[in-house]
This record gives C-alpha cells, structure tokens and sequence, in this order.
C-alpha cells in the first residue's frame, strides 16, 4: 500500500528548521517554546504578521 502525503511546511506550525530566521538567539526549538519565551502578546503580533503573508 503506498501512502501518499504533503508537507504544509509552517503553515500550521512554526518549526525551528524551517523557518530559522524566526528563532534566531531564541533557544527555542518549536512553537511552544518560541511563545513562552517570546511572551503572549509579543508572540502573538508575530506568529499573526508572518502566517499572514
């Protein structure tokens, strides 16, 4: 049986190896952590701006 699939790629989630720039002198290694150290209304405005575009 062959399964067949698609990479959403940050779409749905940050991830530190795909968007690496993102995450740049945070220790943060997925989307979690970024929000918890960035801070809920700072990490907010971001994850918002850069879904968007």
């Amino acid at each position: 049986m062959k399964l067949r699939g698609v990479n959403l790629g940050s779409w749905l989630l940050l991830e530190k190896w795909m968007v690496p720039s993102v995450f740049e002198g945070l220790a943060a290694t997925d989307e979690t952590t970024w929000c918890a150290e960035m801070g809920s209304g700072r990490a907010t405005g971001c994850a918002s701006t850069g879904k968007a575009s």
